[in-house]
């Protein structure tokens, strides 16, 4: 071989990299773990509260990937609390890791309560504020199951009445068997607190009513637990992001979502609302 044809590239090579700055150290700040709040209102004297941490960028990505909150990420040993103005505050019991409830609470329709987060163990807390909003008056909720050769299509018809203006309803879906393991599997119940399937109405109304006629992502053999609120315009808002960007557990585990939050120090939404609940049995339509 020709060692001077050899040399050539090797010298040029070696003059191109010579050239290159030294690389800077840059410290890059990193973003602390935050609470994240979720609620769920079963009637005024019922409620439970889901709190977490948002991930931090020392985590490793591979203890996310997954549609589980690890451990130690659940806030399982915080102090939670709802009060109105100028009322003692009702303190919540942990009924499971990260999950706190009271079965002892005297909502009442158009007060504001603020919910409080303590984690000493962690030196963290988060507060949120916002206002009881009552059942929605349900005149009809009725599912339609059409059925053909080559598929099914499963629909829902809605009726509200006394509908008032910028009044904000929605309707949210799933299965039996993943409302059960809201109860029934705390940790699990932080992807699924708020609404997996979510239709948003807030216009159509005719006469103080609105009639909605809403096609379904579900089977006929499906037993499907059906909730029908009316909330503020803040969390209607939120519920209508959060229906274009993903779920709660993206929140907890996954890149940094904007969505709308009324939770001071931390991420997620703290709402308090009555809904109407039906279960319907598709099988028998």
């Amino acid at each position: 071989m020709n060692t001077a044809k050899l040399f050539l590239p090797v010298l040029l090579f070696a003059a191109l990299t010579s050239c290159r700055p030294k690389p800077l150290d840059i410290e890059v700040p990193q973003q602390e773990s935050k609470l994240v709040i979720s609620a769920s209102c079963i009637n005024e004297s019922t409620v439970l509260v889901a709190a977490a941490y948002s991930v931090t960028s020392l985590r490793n990505l591979e203890d996310t990937s997954q549609d589980v909150v690890p451990q130690d990420m659940l806030a399982d040993s915080a102090v939670v609390t709802i009060a109105a103005a100028g009322q003692i505050p009702d303190t919540l019991e942990r009924v499971g890791k990260g999950i706190y409830g009271s079965r002892t609470l005297q909502l009442q329709p158009g007060v504001r309560y603020t919910l409080t987060v303590i984690d000493k163990k962690k030196n963290a807390a988060a507060t949120a504020t916002t206002t009881y909003m009552p059942k929605p008056e349900i005149e009809e909720v009725t599912p339609d199951v059409i059925r053909h050769e080559q598929d099914t299509v499963v629909k829902i018809h809605v009726k509200i009445r006394n509908v008032q203006p910028g009044d904000h309803y929605f309707m949210s879906y799933n299965t039996l068997d993943q409302a059960r393991a809201l109860v029934l599997e705390p940790v699990s119940s932080l992807q699924s607190f708020s609404p997996k399937r979510i239709e948003l109405f807030d216009d159509g109304a005719h006469d103080g009513v609105i009639t909605k006629t809403i096609t379904l992502n579900a089977s006929p053999s499906d037993t499907l637990v059906v909730h029908i609120g009316r909330v503020d315009e803040h969390y209607y808002k939120y519920l209508d992001a959060y229906k274009r960007t993903g779920y709660l557990i993206n929140q907890v585990t996954g890149e940094p979502i904007n969505l709308p939050t009324n939770i001071s120090k931390g991420f997620g939404y703290f709402a308090l609302y009555r809904a109407e609940r039906r279960i319907f049995d598709l099988s028998r339509y």
